[in-house]
């Protein structure tokens, strides 16, 4: 595995250089260059190398495309994903807002982005311990969800996991169950037993039924 993220690695390294003397540096193709570098660096666990490249897609994003476009949103989303993997909860949560702020303006409240965006910045809430905080968000994208993918969506299984989940930590797990259960009854149905996505919400489900005795 290691191996193979070294030559990927190098691919997207060679991509970057690419970009940046065929577009120079404030040029969409040359954000996403960084971006796709960082997402390698990411997954291989390297984060703070990875920062200051999605720093500078931010950066080129906003020169060129302006603060209103959703790739814009979608970098500040990167810079915060970043920091939050970091543990750097209180520093990514006003970039996981800002996101949400310009999907909400400039794609509206029901897009699919707009749902992820108020995904992230529920669980960055999640992580603080704030979870009063969070409900009404991670409610608010499973009501987008449902309304724009359809009940039997994987995503909006994944919004009504996430919501078993809050209300799992905040310790109501009769009305937890009931989201948990349907949301393995769509994984299942979709995915199947086998898939990992399955398997986590499974593990929420058993969770909540252990501290209700069942």
């Amino acid at each position: 595995m290691a191996a193979r993220f070294g030559f990927v690695e190098n691919l997207w390294q060679q991509a970057l250089v690419f970009c940046l003397k065929t577009h120079g540096e404030n040029h969409p193709s040359t954000a996403a260059s960084y971006n796709n570098v960082a997402y390698n660096l990411n997954a291989q666990g390297r984060l703070p190398e990875a920062e200051p490249l999605v720093q500078k897609a931010l950066e080129i994003r906003k020169r060129v495309l302006g603060e209103d476009h959703p790739d814009t949103a979608g970098s500040y989303n990167n810079v915060a994903s970043n920091l939050d993997d970091q543990g750097r909860l209180p520093e990514a949560e006003p970039l996981f807002q800002k996101a949400l702020e310009i999907r909400k303006r400039v794609l509206g409240e029901d897009h699919p982005d707009t749902a992820a965006s108020y995904n992230n910045v529920t669980s960055n809430l999640n992580a603080q311990g704030r979870l009063p905080e969070a409900e009404p968000l991670v409610q608010k994208a499973l009501e987008i969800r449902k309304r724009m993918l359809g009940e039997d969506h994987p995503d909006t299984a994944g919004s009504y996991n996430n919501v078993a989940t809050n209300l799992y930590y905040l310790g109501r797990f009769q009305e937890g169950f009931e989201y948990a259960e349907k949301a393995v009854a769509i994984a299942l149905k979709r995915l199947g037993p086998e898939h990992p996505n399955t398997k986590s919400m499974l593990s929420v489900l058993t969770a909540i039924k252990a501290k209700l005795g069942q």
